[in-house]
């Protein structure tokens, strides 16, 4: 038991840590809120899309990849999704609120807080497996969560799907996913030398190049999670009432339990079987709190930002806690 505990201790303390370190320097005058924006938008830009080379060109070959996991990890968000359709109107009759509820139940903060928990819980094969499944989580996102919030929306603007395709192709974290992939795509075709050495390495031909590349990468988490901390925003809870609860729950409890649910079923099933970076991703996905992105779209598309901005803090905060409970369990069946 003591060291199913540590185990789920050592994994949940550090992502803390780094957000309370950003937290104290939002707080303590240290870092502006200004600051922090523009520390958010660099690691994004650069940090995240250079982790996202680094763990897709770092994969063997392409059918090293678990289709099977990968397709099931999204067939739950959309369940999750279809939940959140069912209940959004008996949580709340307020239209603006209903959306963001929805996105409470699928939208999880998996771009920062997703590789960094794989890998703490399953080394480089979870963080690899996490990034893997960036590309779908990241498409899916966006364009359900602007459906989602145009359906309850009051400005019923026609939805973009043009615009939304072309922001998502300028999406440093889908770029530096499809430049992996590119990347990995032409190693396969590589030819080998008589030394049975690929004749052409990134990281062997062009040092200069992937060490700086790397470096980056090596950065980016880090970053994130302390400009995560810096954006929570504690305030006033008592008109958002059982809305808030509800939608916590969404996140934090419902989506963790019916996803793991289903995948111990299938695994004893012999659909496809569950490994600990397998595990560990399906934890980053179902169980991280809900996307910081969520709070500025719903603004964007007239929902109640500042509801979805309590949902976003409180789900950080106490996401903690569930994640290590979930830890704890899934090493103790033997899963991680």
């Amino acid at each position: 038991m003591s060291s199913v505990l540590s185990y789920s201790f050592n994994a949940i303390a550090p992502i803390l840590l780094l957000i309370l370190v950003g937290y104290y320097c939002r707080r303590s005058g240290l870092l502006s809120l200004s600051a922090i924006k523009e520390i958010n938008r660099f690691d994004f830009r650069f940090g995240l899309s250079c982790l996202m080379f680094v763990n897709i060109y770092e994969i063997g070959e392409f059918r090293d990849i678990p289709l099977d996991i990968l397709a099931f990890t999204l067939g739950m968000l959309v369940l999750f999704t279809v939940i959140g359709f069912l209940i959004a109107g008996k949580i709340t009759n307020r239209d603006d609120r209903k959306g963001v509820i929805i996105q409470a139940c699928f939208r999880s903060n998996y771009a920062i807080i997703g590789i960094v928990l794989a890998q703490e819980l399953a080394g480089q094969k979870g963080a690899t497996l996490a990034t893997l499944f960036q590309l779908p989580t990241v498409i899916y996102f966006n364009f359900v969560s602007v459906i989602v919030l145009s359906i309850y929306s009051e400005k019923k603007e026609k939805i973009d799907f043009k615009g939304i395709c072309k922001k998502l192709s300028k999406n440093p974290l889908i770029v530096g996913l499809i430049a992996g992939v590119i990347a990995l795509g032409i190693r396969q075709v590589v030819p080998f030398g008589a030394d049975g050495e690929l004749v052409f390495k990134f990281d062997r031909d062009l040092p200069w190049f992937y060490s700086a590349v790397k470096n980056l990468s090596r950065m980016a988490t880090p970053l994130a999670l302390v400009a995560l901390g810096g954006q929570l925003e504690l305030s006033d809870t008592k008109e958002f009432g059982r809305e808030l609860r509800l939608g916590v729950l969404c996140r934090l409890v419902m989506a963790p339990v019916v996803g793991f649910s289903l995948a111990v079923l299938l695994n004893a099933l012999g659909v496809f079987r569950l490994t600990p970076e397998s595990c560990a991703m399906m934890v980053a996905a179902f169980g991280s709190p809900m996307a910081v992105s969520s709070v500025v779209m719903s603004a964007e598309m007239g929902a109640d930002d500042v509801f979805a901005g309590q949902i976003v803090v409180w789900t950080s905060i106490l996401s903690m806690l569930s994640l290590f409970i979930i830890t704890g369990i899934l090493r103790g069946f033997g899963y991680l």
